[in-house]
């Protein structure tokens, strides 16, 4: 930024208050803030103070670890995969309890079970439908993980397939109608 060679930037893991402190610094210098990358998944969506300094401020919100580092695919469920980052010791905790962790999956799974997709493609289009959420990084490490993620964005909010209703009970933080249409389009 100092040298000139970066008009604008991006942050991760700071507080709305601090990102809304460097857009100004960075605005004085003729820098822009682009987007702050914050946690936010059906475990954790306290993104509201990050939402609204963004807003004010003219960024965009990347929802970071949109299936909460792999709980919410489901894939943790009955145990723990070798190949997987659990196992590595790479997973730190998604910010909810375990009861509601487990609730939120299994009711998840059931939702996706009921719609015929994948638990994954269902938290990615929560998230994507957040109010202020702007991007959402699916972490797919796979063709076949990347594909699930992809067909998140055309998923709309569907609370009237078999089985979502109590997955939606479960949901901390909810907001719209669950629809099979797809995402509209930013402008």
């Amino acid at each position: 930024v100092t040298t000139g060679r970066a008009s604008d930037v991006g942050l991760s893991d700071v507080p709305a208050w601090r990102a809304v402190d460097v857009s100004h610094l960075l605005a004085a210098r003729g820098v822009h803030l682009v987007a702050h990358a914050v946690e936010h998944h059906l475990l954790r969506a306290d993104a509201t103070d990050v939402v609204e300094a963004a807003a004010a401020r003219g960024y965009g919100v990347i929802a970071g670890a949109g299936l909460a580092r792999g709980v919410l695919t489901g894939k943790y469920r009955h145990g723990t995969p070798a190949d997987s980052r659990r196992a590595s010791g790479d997973l730190v905790a998604s910010g909810a309890s375990r009861e509601t962790t487990r609730a939120v999956v299994e009711s998840l799974a059931t939702a996706a079970d009921g719609l015929g997709v994948h638990p994954a493609e269902l938290a990615l289009a929560w998230s994507l439908h957040a109010p202020g959420i702007d991007a959402v990084v699916a972490g797919s490490r796979t063709a076949a993980q990347l594909r699930v993620a992809l067909r998140a964005g055309d998923r709309g909010p569907t609370s009237h397939a078999p089985g979502v209703g109590p997955f939606w009970d479960k949901v901390p933080n909810k907001f719209g109608d669950w629809t099979a249409a797809p995402r509209a389009p930013s402008p």
